[in-house]
């Protein structure tokens, strides 16, 4: 029997064969489907074709093979011209990538058949998630597995080819022995540049440059770490005419000479009177010379921590890419750079915000909202304690000490503001009634994950309110301080303790505990901290940590080694490629613990499912009464040519030309 074809065939362009990779230098018949199905399948599969009651059943290399109803069939054909479908853009946003702190809009051009899609990204991990804009009615795949705009995530590290495609078009492939049906269309090679994998400094990682005085001195009378003759402690007070130069290393924008800043020492017990060690610093930009470093959100005062404990160069960047991923609040990025003042060279640090109300960090209205730090140093001028579990409450901002005649916020106000936050923890109540429950749960995934057990004192745990006086729920974050983390707190090493214990194993009993364990043992407490775990291990955020952590060391080691060579008294000859081994083992450990252990809810994670794009449906109209139906045929100029036959043998012997069946014409060829 010849197959027979509506008038649709004679209005195709036999011109572009199918693009996707699997059908290049391959012969392939396209099925049409009625229903709007592109059933595309490679001829060099196919090993046999049998036809039984207008069932056309083909035998493919590997599977059970396919069958389609010839009455469903639109046409058959071995050329096919897709639809117009084109990425109308493609990039890396900083909203989905929290490494990337400028948003990278990737080039797009075509090159024959692909789309090419290639982009600059200066970012410390390589993992990525895509944002993009597609022809309207296409989707993005790779495989069987539908891409989602700012969700779905790769690495980069060699080209990744994608597939733009067209709903209901489908190309039989086979791999490894097995064969299956995927989506096909145009397509799409995306390449990634990463800038850290070029950078220009001989050490990796960017160079900062300070200098004040002269900008060569640096002996006892001048260095950064003491008082100085006049006077001046350099750990409170501020050394004025400064200036700052930033180079970028080729990854990031350099700053020229910023003149006019301030330098101070900074931090509790990273903090030394020894002017030959690692210090910690404050920088302070000029008023109307704010920068925006990195390309991070523009400010004027910046810090660098100085990871002076044996081992500890990488802590607090893995506990901030954790507090990146679960969306804390006022992340702290963690930028590496090495540190040069008055050309002496001072070491590898970390660059990153100073915590504070500002744009770059607690973007609230100090006029209304106020920043607290629960610490035991307990060191600011305006401090409280509560009644019950006598927490050490520091008023980070605003500073009370200066007068403001825009303020409205009062201490007294923040005090019983405080106040009814722990007697509604302590007294058993709804505590999210008055926590933003979710912004806690990050921040105790972060602290909870690394094991920072400094929050039983506590110490570093800051929150805030945007307006305590108009009864606005408290905010948990930014988190803050590692050096005492992931079990340095019982053995002076990292990673060594076991990971498969509670957060308050072995600790004694104080304030933050008491605090922290009421907020978690609470229902609202556990159920949105279970909430955050889901969504945590659903996105593959641990295989994420992981590659960073493998990613940033690599990136860093330079400078690591560097540092040895600094003018400083602490030495670290760690092996950070072990440690980083040591990291991931005792990290996985620990979140396979928390997560087995938590009490679980009816929750929903908070990702987008992708669509279903399913397998060929062709094997349908098939029933003894469909295909055998009585029908009659007529000529294109209506005149009737056979009666009452079988619909499915209706055209059998016919001669080439157009005739009408069931009210429809078809093709005889």
């Amino acid at each position: 029997m010849k197959h027979f074809f509506t008038l649709v065939l004679l209005c195709m362009l036999p011109s572009m064969n199918m693009l996707a990779e699997e059908s290049q230098d391959t012969n392939i018949r396209y099925i049409l489907m009625k229903d709007g199905q592109v059933i595309a399948i490679p001829e060099k599969t196919i090993l046999g074709e049998t036809e039984e009651n207008g069932i056309v059943n083909l035998s493919l290399e590997g599977s059970d093979g396919f069958s389609y109803c010839v009455y469903n069939v639109a046409s058959i054909t071995d050329s096919y011209t897709l639809p117009e479908m084109n990425i109308l853009d493609f990039g890396f946003s900083h909203e989905d990538n929290d490494q990337v702190y400028k948003d990278v809009v990737a080039t797009i051009t075509e090159e024959g058949d692909y789309i090419l899609v290639t982009a600059d990204v200066p970012v410390l991990g390589k993992r990525l998630r895509p944002n993009f804009t597609l022809t309207e009615g296409t989707s993005l795949w790779i495989g069987n597995e539908q891409q989602i705009s700012g969700q779905t995530s790769h690495r980069y590290t060699s080209p990744i080819i994608y597939t733009l495609a067209q709903p209901k078009h489908y190309i039989y492939t086979v791999a490894e022995d097995k064969g299956a049906f995927k989506p096909f269309g145009r397509p799409c090679k995306v390449s990634v540049n990463y800038l850290t994998d070029k950078s220009t400094s001989e050490y990796a990682v960017p160079s900062i440059y300070l200098t004040f005085g002269d900008g060569t001195t640096w002996n006892k009378d001048q260095w950064i770490g003491q008082t100085l003759p006049d006077g001046t402690n350099t750990k409170e007070e501020w050394i004025d005419d400064c200036t700052f130069r930033l180079d970028g290393a080729g990854i990031w924008p350099d700053i020229e000479i910023v003149e006019g800043c301030q330098i101070r020492g900074r931090g509790n017990s990273s903090w030394s009177w020894n002017p030959e060690s690692k210090n910690p610093y404050r920088i302070k930009f000029p008023k109307k010379a704010k920068q925006s470093p990195f390309n991070l959100t523009k400010d004027r005062q910046w810090v660098f921590i100085s990871n002076k404990q044996k081992g500890s160069m990488t802590t607090n960047a893995i506990a901030q890419k954790i507090a990146a991923m679960v969306d804390c609040e006022a992340i702290c990025n963690m930028i590496p750079i090495d540190l040069h003042i008055n050309g002496h060279y001072r070491g590898s640090y970390n660059f990153t915000a100073k915590i504070g109300v500002s744009a770059n960090s607690v973007d609230i209205d100090e006029t209304v909202g106020c920043l607290l730090e629960m610490d035991d140093y307990f060191d600011e001028d305006y401090k409280f304690r509560d009644n019950i579990y006598y927490l050490p409450v520091n008023v980070k901002d605003p500073d009370f000490t200066e007068e403001d005649p825009e303020r409205i916020i009062t201490f007294d106000g923040i005090t019983s503001s405080f106040d009814k936050l722990v007697n509604t923890i302590a007294y058993g109540d709804d505590v999210s009634q008055v926590i933003d429950m979710d912004t806690w749960a990050r921040f105790w995934l972060v602290n909870d994950l690394v094991c920072n057990q400094e929050t039983y004192h506590p110490k570093s745990c800051y929150l805030f309110n945007e307006n305590p006086a108009q009864g606005d729920k408290w905010k948990f974050g930014p988190v803050w301080d590692f050096d005492w983390a992931y079990g340095y707190e019982s053995t002076h090493q990292y990673f060594i303790s076991p990971a498969d214990v509670d957060i308050f194993e072995g600790t004694p009993l104080k304030p933050g505990q008491m605090f922290f364990d009421a907020i978690r043992n609470s229902e609202a407490g556990k159920r949105a901290y279970y909430k955050e775990w889901v969504n945590f291990i659903a996105e593959g955020r641990v295989e994420e940590l992981l590659e960073y952590i493998d990613d940033y060391t690599k990136f860093v080691l330079p400078s690591f080694e560097h540092n040895n060579e600094a003018e400083i008294s602490e030495r670290d000859y760690t092996d950070y490629t072990a440690l980083a081994d040591k990291a991931k083992q005792w990290l996985t450990t620990r979140a396979n613990f928390i997560y087995k252990n938590l009490e679980t809810f009816d929750i929903s994670p908070d990702i987008v499912d992708p669509e279903d794009y399913g397998q060929p449906t062709t094997v349908s109209d098939t029933s003894e009464g469909s295909i055998n139906r009585l029908v009659d045929v007529y000529s294109i100029n209506d005149q009737r040519v056979r009666h009452q036959v079988p619909f499915i043998q209706s055209l059998d012997g016919m001669e080439p030309g157009l005739y009408i069946v069931d009210g429809k014409v078809k093709v005889v060829s």
